[in-house]
């Protein structure tokens, strides 16, 4: 479930990370897996990502425990698991935003809002067919934006979607629970991510596993706001995710020197491979 992409340089961050929460809370040698699962269970996500990078052992400890908490969270929703599951992998859905958040960063302690599922345009309908036919959820609403891009004059919540790479939004209620379910302007369910609000909302739960965005800002909780943002839904946002921990600074300029690091020798908005991922660069 987990593979590591990292660049070197985070790859010592994690390191670091694991050597000194092993220190504080060992790993007992001769312990179960379950034993040793429970013992970091806890632990933030940098550190299960040095653990994981130490070995066959350490990665099946922390998919097991990332599996756990997916699975613990979607029984909130439903006791069929494994169907919610199979049919995000069969549409191609994902989890994002707060939920996905609060499940990669437990230590925030935040208590996540609505579920958001975004899914590819081909995918969009069997997933809501799934979740009103399969597990009867209660429809409440259905948006459409139905005009393209340049056509758009009024900054309303739609129009600002329709920018941000969603084209529709239905709404479910599932055991009390509130779900949006958004349709992708494209083939890829991840395309409106790229416009979320803030660098540290830029990850998602697929089926089988999880992505993060920005490792080095979700690490650190500290991330830069989009200079995209053009409706006041995403300024409260970021002041909401602000409340949560988060530091969110306007612009990348901020978060450098607030790292304490030198602008010399890389440029902000080029493609140094040392540079925190941020808006506007061109990292792949």
């Amino acid at each position: 479930m987990l593979v590591n992409m990292l660049h070197p340089d985070l790859n010592v961050v994690v390191d670091r990370a694991f050597c000194n929460a092993s220190r504080a809370h060992p790993l007992s040698v001769n312990g179960t897996p379950a034993q040793r699962a429970d013992t970091c269970s806890a632990w933030p996500l940098d550190c299960l990502v040095g653990l994981s990078r130490s070995g066959e052992d350490g990665k099946a400890i922390v998919d097991a425990i990332i599996r756990d908490r997916w699975v613990a969270r979607l029984r909130q929703l439903t006791s069929r698991v494994d169907e919610f599951r199979n049919a995000m992998r069969e549409t191609g859905t994902i989890l994002s935003g707060s939920v996905a958040l609060a499940l990669l960063d437990v230590a925030a302690g935040f208590q996540p809002g609505d579920w958001d599922f975004y899914a590819p345009d081909e995918g969009f309908d069997g997933f809501c067919r799934f979740l009103k036919n399969d597990l009867h959820a209660i429809a409440k609403y259905t948006g459409f934006v139905d005009v393209y891009i340049d056509d758009l004059q009024e900054q309303t919540d739609l129009a600002a979607q329709a920018r941000n790479g969603i084209t529709e939004r239905r709404r479910f209620v599932l055991n009390g629970v509130r779900l949006d379910v958004l349709r992708s302007r494209s083939s890829s369910p991840s395309y409106p991510l790229a416009f979320f609000h803030s660098t540290v909302v830029m990850n998602f739960f697929h089926a089988d596993g999880f992505a993060v965005a920005y490792p080095w800002s979700l690490f650190h909780r500290s991330n830069t706001a989009s200079t995209r943002i053009t409706h006041t839904s995403a300024r409260v946002a970021v002041e909401k995710y602000r409340g949560r921990g988060y530091t969110t600074f306007d612009t990348f300029h901020a978060l450098w020197a607030a790292d304490g690091r030198e602008l010399t020798g890389c440029l902000p908005y080029g493609t140094c491979a040392r540079a925190p991922r941020h808006f506007g660069d061109r990292a792949p």
